[in-house]
Parts: structure tokens; C-alpha cells; sequence
């Protein structure tokens, strides 16, 4: 893990009169804002029990982090879709879906903190549950993943100094500069967003056709 002030040596020059708590608290907030737009501190969480007729489980990350979204999450072998009230409205027309009860299918999540299956369990069982999640720094941490620091750095710091450069009465307040850094770090969030959405991989250019043998 990396402390928050492990950043300032990418933001403090280039940002004069700014004290170190100021710069601090700008690179905490602009941590946060990198992981919620690109997804890319991701968990797997402790495998959790279904719960005969129990119908929300926690989303409980390690750490000081919160859950941003679902990245996954499956009912044994069977891949849980993610799904709207309004679309369980529309599947379920004639039935009242929060009582149903049966294998899950679907989730959403009524808070960000909890997951709601449908229909809720029929049966008990073990490590049934497993889930996985993005996550961000909450805001009482201290500390942010080191590969926040060890492969985006630059972006990070781009995103401090734009926070900085965009703050009114203070000497380093420059709204050009703040103009032009906040696009250079929503620019890269949405690269890095991308590139977790491929799962990190380069895509093939090439067609590749199924073997029949």
C-alpha cells in the first residue's frame, strides 16, 4: 500500500503555495475519482452462503474501500444477470418478483453496499455466493493499492493538479491549466476504462474460425 503523500513529489512543484495537506487531500480525492471511473482496483470476495429465503447479501470489501460496482457475481455455476427495477418489472409482469422464491437468475442492488438476489434462495448452502467487485478508497483511508502508484502515477497526479489548478482565491488557482489537466486525466481514465473492460488484453485482429474435427 502507499500512503497519499508518497504522490506529492508528482504535484507539489508544479503547483507553488500549495501546502501539503491541501496537495494531500487532493490526491486522496482524485485516487477515489481514478478507481470509480476506470474499475481498475478490482475483489474477489470471501465466497458467501445463500440463505434459504434470504434475499440481500452485503458487499463487504477488504479494507479501507468501498464497492463502486459488480463486476461479476454467480449463484454456484449459474451467472447472476445484473438487472433494473424497472427491468425485473417488465420480466416478471404478473408476479410479484420480490416474493418469489427459486434459483437466482438476476440482481440488483437497492444501496451500494448491498446485493439483492431474484428470486431469493430456496435452499441453504455454502460458498455458494461469490462476487466480484470494483472498488475505491473510502474517503476516511490513508493508503491506496500500490498499483495505483506504480502504473499510473503520471494520470494520478494529472487529476491533483487539475483539482489544485481550479482552486479559486489561492495563488496556484490557473483555470486554463485546470481546463487542460482535467481533460488529460478523464482522457486516460477513459483509456485505462477501456483497457479493464478488455480485461487488460489486446484484441486479435484476426478472425479465428471453430475446428470441426
Amino acid at each position: 500500500m502507499k500512503t497519499y503523500s508518497t504522490f506529492l513529489d508528482y504535484v507539489m512543484p508544479y503547483a507553488p503555495g500549495a501546502t501539503v495537506a491541501m496537495a494531500t487531500l487532493e490526491l486522496k480525492n482524485t485516487c477515489i475519482e481514478f478507481c470509480e471511473k476506470t474499475l481498475f482496483l478490482q475483489q474477489d470476495l470471501d465466497p458467501q452462503p445463500l440463505i434459504v429465503n434470504a434475499p440481500e447479501y452485503e458487499l463487504d470489501p477488504d479494507g479501507d474501500y468501498k464497492v463502486v460496482d459488480v463486476i461479476e457475481a454467480w449463484s454456484g455455476d449459474q451467472f447472476l444477470i445484473p438487472k433494473s427495477l424497472e427491468e425485473l418489472t417488465r420480466i416478471y409482469r404478473v408476479t410479484n418478483w420480490q416474493d418469489l422464491v427459486g434459483n437466482p437468475y438476476y440482481f440488483y442492488r437497492p444501496t451500494p453496499d448491498i446485493l439483492r438476489l431474484v428470486p431469493m434462495p430456496q435452499l441453504t448452502q455454502q460458498n455458494y455466493l461469490k462476487i466480484r467487485v470494483a472498488v475505491a478508497p473510502t474517503r476516511a483511508s490513508t493508503t491506496v493499492d500500490d498499483s495505483v502508484f506504480e502504473r499510473w502515477l503520471e494520470q494520478v497526479a494529472y487529476g491533483a493538479r487539475a483539482r489544485l489548478y481550479d482552486t479559486v482565491n489561492q495563488p496556484y488557482y490557473d483555470p486554463k491549466a485546470a481546463a487542460i489537466y482535467t481533460k488529460r486525466f478523464n482522457d486516460a481514465c477513459a483509456d485505462i476504462r477501456r483497457r479493464v473492460n478488455m480485461g487488460n488484453v489486446r484484441a486479435s485482429s484476426k478472425v479465428e474460425f471453430q475446428r470441426w474435427v
